[in-house]
């Protein structure tokens, strides 16, 4: 089969390479359509190698038809048309991923609208909607709007009822991002979103503070907000504040209650 590979230059090749084969509880996909996510630029330039046993071909989700089915497989049939969450393999004619790995292609959507449900969408509504168990008509402020998951964000929070605010590099990613349904947005090297984010807080606050810069506390009096890596959606429990945000965690491992600011914070470290 062919994949795309990366050569010593960081420049890439479409190449003959051996077609992976379906294990135990494994399906073997066609692929039509796969998706570029942050870890694929990081491993084209060499910052992330792929887990043990992974292939090291560059792709982290894919949609298409099951061409094979391993041992053990009776959830998924030759010609089913799937998406999947992928170690690895996206980028070539054909993937193996875990049966649990993957999904049927909604009804209505295409190949390539479904190749970026596994890992984008995915993500953008475990943290929403479980994690900060975000209620219809709930503010969010998005961190990193313009990003894949920040733009599945926006999208997710417009089709519940979930106005969002956005924070990006630059006024034209804020314009992109109110095209696909951000309430509004700041630039973050114009200075603080803090105060266009009370604004857009007002009374009711904000129910999730959902961010992609790892490690970023704004803190004015007694207001406490703390942005995470990923769009993992930690929040602060903030004392006598418009913008008000409910303390949740998002894993037992994650450091909680980091104190300051006459707020109490959830600190999540990464775990992307």
């Amino acid at each position: 089969m062919k994949a795309v590979t990366v050569n010593d230059d960081q420049t890439m090749s479409w190449t003959e390479v051996e077609q992976p084969v379906a294990g135990a509880g494994e399906v073997l996909i066609r692929v039509h359509a796969t998706a570029i996510n942050r870890a694929d630029l990081m491993q084209r330039r060499g910052f992330y190698p792929p887990p043990a046993g992974a292939s090291a071909i560059m792709g982290l989700e894919c949609a298409g038809e099951i061409a094979a089915v391993g041992s053990d497989v009776d959830r998924w049939h030759v010609g089913d048309r799937v998406c999947a969450l992928l170690s690895g393999g996206g980028y070539a004619e054909y993937a193996v991923a875990p049966m649990g790995s993957v999904l049927p292609i909604p009804a209505g959507l295409s190949f390539v609208q479904a190749a970026a449900l596994p890992e984008v969408f995915a993500t953008a509504w475990l943290n929403l909607f479980i994690e900060a168990g975000l209620k219809p008509g709930e503010k969010v402020v998005l961190h990193a709007g313009a990003s894949g998951v920040g733009t599945a964000g926006i999208q997710l929070c417009k089709s519940f009822g979930n106005p969002c605010f956005v924070t990006a590099g630059n006024d034209e990613k804020i314009r992109a991002c109110i095209a696909l349904g951000a309430a509004a947005g700041s630039n973050r090297n114009e200075g603080s979103f803090l105060e266009k984010a009370l604004a857009f807080a007002g009374a009711a606050g904000v129910a999730s503070d959902a961010g992609s810069t790892s490690g970023a506390c704004v803190s004015t009096g007694s207001t406490a907000m703390f942005s995470v890596a990923a769009l993992n959606a930690c929040v602060s429990s903030s004392l006598a504040s418009s913008l008000r945000v409910d303390c949740k965690s998002a894993s037992p491992g994650r450091e909680r209650l980091l104190r300051g600011g006459g707020a109490a914070v959830s600190r999540c470290a990464s775990t992307f």
